[in-house]
């Protein structure tokens, strides 16, 4: 008798889940209400780190999306609660990143960032951006979300059952209390910005590329910068390409949520410039309409280059001042006392 190969069981168990993470986002691709698809995907990356951390945490991560979705969508009207609401789950994202939940904060934050800065429409309810955030808005925003990242923890902890896969590491306590220092004022000082003078616009991509180039640590945050830019530049051609050769929204809503699952998958095993070039893709596919894509895809170019930018103006002259006052008091300890 041939032997059996149990490594088939998780695999095709890990086959399987990526099909059924597909059904709600392809069934609302073929349906009249195929341009709020993005909003079942916006779960999926913070239910996945969650996962990550542990099966049950994947509930927590896709909760976090839904809440996100509804505090951003209701205080989207005023850019000052906006900036605190921002700062506070920054400031819950640094703390969490001293357990490993780095990449399940990242991610529900950004939900966040695309509510606060442009909030979510749902075509069911005939409302357009820059319509009044109603209840219903609101509510019916949230509830997508919600369904969205249900579906994923459930498929997640139940077809990821025997799946192996590396625990997030933790930061360094002064790791994380430095980023702290660098994201929370960066991001509420964004954010307010980009509520005040640029709503229902595509600018809360700076308040993306923020989220996904800080680091804790700074050899890691280098690096991230510059794929960061060059992926964008690779996710947009690519975006504005099948734009031009495939007219049909419903099939490039599919194209979408197929490089959603892509990028979550980048996000683990590939460099990370491959990982920021699948995200391009896929928010551009999922929130863009044909007729704007190549003027999107330029500015969402701009934006990221900003962003980055941003991180770097803040990161490297702070970074130089403190490796010159740990120098100062390396050479201060060594220096010989008086009657030495």
């Amino acid at each position: 008798m041939a032997p059996v190969d149990d490594r088939r069981a998780p695999r095709a168990r890990l086959l399987g889940a990526v099909l059924l993470l597909l059904l709600p986002s392809a069934a609302f691709a073929a349906s009249p209400w195929h341009a709020d698809a993005y909003l079942l995907f916006l779960a999926l990356p913070p239910t996945l780190g969650g996962f990550l951390l542990a099966p049950r945490a994947a509930w927590l991560g896709a909760g976090l999306a839904a809440a996100a979705t509804v505090v951003g969508t209701a205080v989207s009207p005023w850019p000052w609660a906006g900036a605190l609401v921002m700062a506070l789950a920054c400031a819950a994202v640094a703390r969490g990143s001293r357990s490993g939940a780095l990449l399940m904060g990242t991610t529900a934050a950004t939900p966040l960032a695309l509510a606060l800065v442009s909030p979510p429409a749902p075509a069911a309810l005939g409302i357009t951006a820059g319509g009044p955030v109603t209840p219903e808005r609101v509510l019916v925003a949230g509830a997508l979300v919600a369904v969205g990242g249900a579906w994923a923890a459930l498929v997640l902890t139940t077809a990821g059952r025997g799946v192996s896969a590396p625990r997030p590491p933790g930061e360094s306590a002064r790791g994380a209390r430095l980023y702290a220092v660098v994201l929370v004022p960066l991001m509420a000082a964004a954010t307010y910005v980009c509520m005040r003078w640029f709503p229902d616009s595509h600018a809360w991509w700076v308040l993306l590329t923020v989220l996904v180039v800080l680091h804790p640590r700074y050899d890691r945050l280098r690096s991230r910068a510059g794929a960061r830019v060059a992926g964008t530049l690779a996710g947009g051609f690519a975006a504005a390409l099948l734009v031009a050769v495939v007219p049909d929204t419903r099939v490039l809503t599919v194209l979408g949520v197929l490089c959603a699952l892509a990028a979550a998958w980048a996000n683990l095993a590939r460099p990370y410039a491959q990982y920021a070039a699948l995200l391009t893709l896929t928010v551009i596919l999922l929130t863009s309409s044909t007729g704007e894509a190549f003027a999107t895809d330029l500015a969402r170019v701009g934006l990221t280059v900003l962003g980055a930018g941003l991180v770097l103006a803040v990161v490297v002259p702070g970074r130089a001042l403190l490796d010159r006052q740990a120098a100062a008091g390396a050479g201060a300890r060594r220096a010989p006392g008086p009657g030495r």
